[in-house]
């Protein structure tokens, strides 16, 4: 039998979950960006992508301890949020290495995000040691977000414009217009 819940526990609760929720789903997206030809090419960005798929996992495992003790705490656990995650690691990010790269680098913000939320919620409810993983978690998040903003390849550079030819001088529409009008 699990102790009862106090009403402002809840919402900690439900951050937990859902940040542990979210974890999931980009380490989903990353494995997948991992299969991708166009990153097993680049040797530093798969690496990269490694290492993020690691300190993810330790991430979200941490997480579901602290979620055990809880009441429908269970990372699995059913919220609001889970089909707007599923959506984020849902979008194909095609071939193009920088793409896949700022797709990744959107869902460590996300996460980022999240745990900015957590981290409040946790301070707010005074839980020490909620509070010091989240910070924890949001300072390698942070770290990870930094790397990959180093290993990102450039933006390609803007196709010249075509050069349109300059407008005709409004004396010179009227003098038409005259003419035109005249010969009538």
């Amino acid at each position: 039998m699990t102790p009862p819940v106090h009403a402002s526990v809840r919402p900690l609760c439900e951050q937990l979950a859902e940040t542990c929720i979210l974890q999931c789903y980009v380490m989903e997206t990353l494995d997948a960006h991992q299969g991708q030809p166009t990153l097993r090419q680049r040797g530093e960005v798969h690496d990269f992508l490694s290492r993020m798929l690691e300190v993810l996992h330790q991430q979200t495992m941490q997480l579901a301890t602290l979620l055990q003790p809880l009441p429908a705490g269970r990372p699995g656990s059913d919220t609001g949020a889970a089909a707007g995650f599923k959506n984020l690691s849902a979008r194909p990010s095609g071939e193009n290495l920088r793409a896949i790269l700022l797709d990744d680098c959107a869902l460590l913000n996300q996460a980022t995000s999240r745990y900015k939320r957590l981290l409040t919620a946790a301070l707010a409810e005074r839980d020490g040691p909620t509070a010091a993983l989240a910070l924890s978690h949001l300072q390698e998040l942070i770290a990870l977000t930094e790397d990959a903003a180093r290993i990102l390849p450039p933006a390609p550079a803007p196709a010249p414009e075509k050069k349109n030819p300059p407008p005709k001088p409004l004396h010179y529409a009227v003098s038409v217009w005259q003419t035109s009008s005249t010969a009538a």
